[in-house]
């Protein structure tokens, strides 16, 4: 919550659109931006989140996608691979709650017809990531994951 002027400047932007509500309300800027305090500060709540890695080559999880401050429960994955001829392989999908516990929540097990996706939808999870199992003799991977509210 915000308890100075200037927290709320934090939050909404300009300090001359405030100074400007304040003398003038009629000129008050439509925002439809909603924040939430994570533990150390204001985040955006997102309606979605995103990430790519480019050139794996090696079995092993990818870097969680922390949505700590908003968890969503739709995810896709789409695998592409750069390098090789070996459509099999698996990677997985994985969630969390917290951060250090995670499972398997959809997995891709071919490359046949690439660029290939897998969706999980309706699991409430903070975290997910990608998890290559076998990445396929010779091949270089390029892994996409989306989150959705």
């Amino acid at each position: 919550m915000a308890k100075t002027l200037q927290d709320l400047y934090q939050i909404l932007g300009d300090p001359a659109a405030l100074t400007d509500t304040l003398t003038n309300p009629v000129a008050w800027p439509a925002r439809a931006l909603t924040y939430e305090f994570n533990g150390t500060t204001w985040d955006r709540i997102r309606s979605l989140f995103t990430q790519t890695t480019a050139g794996i080559t090696a079995n092993g999880a990818g870097s969680p996608l922390n949505m700590a401050t908003t968890p969503c429960k739709n995810y896709t994955m789409m695998i592409d691979r750069t390098v090789g001829a070996t459509d099999v392989v698996e990677i997985d999908l994985e969630g969390s709650i917290d951060g250090t516990d995670f499972a398997q929540i959809a997995t891709i097990t071919s490359l046949v017809g690439e660029p290939v996706t897998v969706s999980a939808i309706n699991l409430p999870y903070s975290v997910v990531r990608y998890n290559v199992v076998t990445v396929g003799a010779g091949n270089t991977l390029q892994i996409h994951l989306l989150a959705v509210r």
